[in-house]
């Protein structure tokens, strides 16, 4: 059962589905029409001298009037023919009184005037009183025509009543009909609904891919920017302390050949003074053996001297392979290191940014199905109107009175 409505409350396009069973006006309207139309008519009549070809051409229209009422509309019409030829005679008048006659040619003129005047308003009213028997003829045939045109609405009436529970009738399948087609309206356009969700959900997840990518090639980009900065900064940082290690190195080197240069001189010196003070006496006996022997043990120390700088030189190259092993090594790691914490903070960002997207689609999804339930429970509140105010209206049929149906009657004959 239907919740029950106020009808006041409803507007009046509700109700133009249902022209079927529109409340039909009293017969006394269509009388009122009846009696303007009659009343233009008798006027038509004693304006234009066709009025006698359009009053045969209305004879099929009703007229209830009575014959006293058709009597004053003619004395009317006749009063407004009189009425301009009085006006056109009374300007002539004027127009003869106003002309500048002198003396008793005017007041001559003005007696010719009236003359001419009387004699035309004479045979004026002898036509028009020939008309008007001619009118009152066709009065008398309208009033028969009117008695033909009575019986005829008491046929249709009947007819009209036999018709109109067949009208009820396919009133009532009509409605079942709009109920069904409104049914699947409803549901075409929840599909509808649907499918432009859906549109716009993969929509947003392509929108959501391409910031995505987005990003991604951005990250990748800053990640090579980054290591081919941090390679140029690793090599100029080997570079220098590769240059700064060489450099200290030679720097060492170059000090302890000096110092051990010098304490060999100086060594020399000491045990050359020492042997020349304790070997004064022998000096010259082994002058030739000790400058030999100085000669050989500098040629040994000059060998042993060049063997240490040779085994020196070959660890100073070990030493320097090592470091740029080493730092080589050490860029290798902080780059790898670097790599794997840019590639983190991508993974991290890409999850935060899904797991957005998703929440959003989430919403998305669930406002979708708050705006669809609120879609149904509109078409369903304005299906329930639908269905009440057009029972109000087979009910109000039902009971509305019987001079209602000759106004539906001809409401059909018209359609």
């Amino acid at each position: 059962m239907p919740p029950q409505t106020d009808l006041a409350n409803l507007e009046d396009d509700d109700f133009d589905d249902f022209g079927v069973f529109e409340g039909a006006d009293p017969v006394e309207g269509v009388a009122a029409s009846e009696d303007q139309a009659a009343v233009s008519s008798w006027a038509a009549f004693a304006s234009e001298p066709s009025a006698v070809n359009s009053s045969q051409n209305a004879r099929t229209s009703p007229n209830p009037d009575p014959p006293a009422a058709e009597r004053e509309e003619i004395s009317m019409g006749q009063e407004s023919l009189l009425q301009p030829q009085a006006e056109e005679s009374g300007l002539d008048r004027e127009e003869v009184n106003t002309a500048p006659v002198p003396g008793n040619e005017s007041e001559n003129v003005v007696a010719t005037v009236d003359e001419s005047q009387q004699s035309s308003l004479q045979s004026e009213l002898a036509s028009l009183q020939s008309r008007n028997l001619s009118l009152v003829e066709e009065l008398e045939r309208c009033q028969v025509e009117l008695e033909n045109q009575r019986l005829r609405l008491q046929e249709l009436q009947r007819h009209h009543a036999e018709q109109l529970e067949a009208v009820r009738q396919s009133g009532h399948d009509a409605l079942v009909v709009i109920v069904e087609q409104y049914k699947e309206l409803s549901k075409t356009a929840v599909l509808e609904q649907q499918e432009i969700s859906q549109q716009h959900l993969l929509k947003v997840v392509q929108q959501q891919e391409d910031v995505m990518q987005q990003v991604l090639e951005h990250q990748k980009q800053e990640n090579e920017k980054a290591r081919s900065e941090g390679i140029r900064h690793m090599k100029e940082e080997l570079q220098t302390a590769l240059d700064h290690l060489h450099l200290q190195h030679k720097e060492q080197f170059d000090v302890f050949l000096t110092e051990e240069t010098r304490k060999q001189e100086e060594a020399i010196k000491l045990a050359l003074e020492e042997e020349r003070a304790r070997y004064q006496r022998q000096i010259e006996d082994i002058v030739t053996a000790e400058q030999a022997k100085a000669k050989q043990h500098l040629q040994q120390a000059k060998d042993d001297m060049v063997r240490q700088l040779e085994d020196m030189q070959q660890k100073h190259n070990q030493v320097l392979k090592e470091v740029r092993l080493e730092e080589r090594e050490q860029a290798q790691i902080r780059l790898v290191a670097c790599l794997e914490q840019e590639r983190d903070q991508s993974k991290e960002l890409m999850s935060r940014v899904l797991q957005e997207a998703r929440h959003e689609q989430e919403l998305y999804l669930e406002q979708q199905r708050q705006s669809d339930a609120a879609v149904r429970r509109r078409y369903l509140t304005s299906l329930d109107l639908l269905l009440e105010s057009a029972r109000l209206q087979i009910s109000h049929m039902l009971t509305s009175e019987p001079h209602s149906v000759p106004h539906l009657q001809q409401k059909e004959d018209n359609s």
